[in-house]
């Protein structure tokens, strides 16, 4: 335990204890790269990335002539491009404080840099994916955000993977069969779906929801604690880090739906992609592997601007960028959530 003293406000001192040990703090809760496409990025390779796909050329049925060479077929891509963007954080902390104070100050500038640095990056990606074309509202008699006057429903959900199914998007899990446990069942191939924490008391309403409690076998490669059920071939991953667009619907009215400022709807999307439509920057080291690496330093020298060190800083800086590569396996459903559910 740390003593400090303090003048109580009738200007007489009085003892109080500080814990030498911060309180737990909220933190990042990410879950978007696990749908992206990773991709290193060499060191002196310029500020462009590149991703590349092979398209499928049309099937034809017309039978090969006898003794007649098909005529060749030219091999076409379709390339995906983003430019890399520097990114950087600055703590400063006072020497008084690094020297003297009972908290580690600047280990926990460190702690909160690692935190804010991951969130920044959930961010990016939640910007790129969020911003497709392929987009959905709650009904079908709805065409703009701004109209926006109800929850998600399974028609809604139904439509977006049919889509997806029908432009061949790919799974990202496999089939898991149903066990032997008690209230569990199999899940069947699924695609990923993002969205706030928000949506899932109406998520759990709709007719097949099954809870990740309920699975019978969390499916490998969907093994993340934003996991939160399945319903159909979903998997449905939800975080506080993924915001609604606040008051952006229709008026609240009679609807019962949720709203920041009680004027108008809060628009949460929900983003269902199948597997190669989202590609990033991977974060690894500086070297050959790449340079999206995070490079944290802790600045504690004097210099010229600060001769008789009174500051410490703790930086960081990273290069990232996000990147849709097929809006045809990304749906966006735009939905209110309930503001009181019963």
């Amino acid at each position: 335990m740390a003593q400090r003293t303090y003048s109580s406000i009738s200007g007489v001192s009085a003892p109080i204890y500080c814990e030498a040990k911060v309180l737990e703090r909220a933190g990042p809760q990410i879950c978007l790269d696990l749908a992206a496409d990773m991709k290193p990025v060499p060191k002196n390779a310029g500020n462009a990335v590149n991703f590349r796909r092979w398209v499928n050329p049309a099937v034809s049925t017309t039978p090969v002539t006898e003794g007649v060479t098909p005529t060749a077929r030219a091999l076409t891509h379709a390339d995906y491009n983003t430019t890399l963007n520097r990114f950087a954080e600055v703590f400063q902390e006072s020497r008084y404080n690094y020297d003297l104070d009972v908290w580690d100050s600047v280990k926990g500038a460190a702690d909160v840099l690692g935190d804010l640095i991951a969130r920044t990056r959930e961010q990016i990606r939640y910007n790129a994916v969020k911003a497709g074309s392929n987009v959905l509202y709650n009904s079908a008699s709805i065409s703009a955000r701004a109209n926006v006057n109800g929850a998600i429903s399974v028609g809604r959900l139904d439509v977006a993977t049919r889509s997806l199914d029908a432009n061949k998007a790919s799974h990202f899990t496999q089939m898991v069969r149903a066990s032997t446990a008690v209230s569990t069942s199999g899940v069947r191939p699924a695609y990923f779906a993002f969205g706030h924490t928000d949506l899932l008391p109406d998520l759990e309403r709709l007719s097949g929801w099954q809870s990740v409690t309920e699975m019978a076998e969390i499916p490998a490669g969907a093994r993340n604690p934003q996991l939160v059920g399945v319903r159909g071939s979903i998997l449905f991953f939800l975080s506080p880090e993924l915001a609604p667009f606040a008051d952006a619907g229709a008026a609240v009215g009679t609807t019962g739906m949720k709203s920041t400022t009680g004027t108008n709807i809060d628009v949460y999307p929900l983003i269902i992609c199948g597997q190669h439509a989202v590609g990033s920057v991977a974060l690894r080291g500086s070297g050959p592997a790449g340079r999206g690496a995070t490079k944290v330093s802790i600045l504690d020298q004097p210099d010229k601007s600060d001769p008789t060190n009174e500051r410490v800083f703790v930086s960081a800086a990273w290069y990232d960028a996000a990147l849709r590569l097929s809006e045809e396996w990304i749906q966006r459903i735009e939905v209110g959530v309930t503001a009181d559910p019963a």
